[in-house]
């Protein structure tokens, strides 16, 4: 049998400062969106710093989630690791208005690499969302036949933002990182 191994490190903000008391979540699914299998969870002490074990060998993803102020984390740890680091971002939100004849069968989301966040949309095509990690990533609208409102590069917190759609800018294959 294989010995037993364990995930360590840090939980920091968005400034590098230690966020004690964390709860940190450990478990055997690789993909945010995958059903846990095995979850361990551990609350860390004051400094901020984790050790979760003991564990079999291999890739888990490790989280972080419900610190008031502070958006929820995680990714990918190949244990062991003793050098894990999970930053939580400041948490913010993100607003605007969609300019569209109408809103029907019309969606828009904030969306940074695999992450998404689908903001509630209103009749008179204002939209919101709370929740967000106030990292740069990109506001995009889908509507009907394929058509695309697109912002690229920014912060949630630097709106509120107009999206409106640009004539041919369709949808033809996938967005990359999405």
């Amino acid at each position: 049998l294989a010995a037993p191994v364990w995930i360590e490190g840090i939980v920091v903000d968005g400034e590098g400062k230690p966020v004690p008391r964390a709860q940190v979540s450990v478990d055997r699914r690789i993909e945010p969106q995958a059903q846990a299998e095995g979850r361990r969870t551990h609350t860390d002490a004051k400094t901020g710093r984790f050790r979760i074990g003991p564990l079999a060998a291999g890739t888990y993803w490790v989280s972080v989630a419900g610190i008031p102020g502070l958006a929820d984390a995680g990714g990918r740890v190949r244990a062991p690791s003793t050098d894990a680091r999970i930053v939580l971002p400041r948490e913010t939100s993100v607003s605007g208005r969609l300019l569209v004849p109408s809103i029907r069968d019309w969606f828009v989301v904030w969306s940074r690499g695999r992450e998404s966040f689908t903001a509630n949309l209103a009749k008179d095509g204002a939209f919101h969302d709370q929740g967000i990690p106030d990292l740069e990533g990109m506001l995009w609208a889908r509507g009907p036949e394929g058509q695309y409102a697109l912002l690229e590069s920014l912060s949630p917190a630097a709106g509120p933002f107009t999206l409106r759609p640009q004539k041919g800018l369709r949808n033809t294959g996938r967005i990359e990182g999405m």
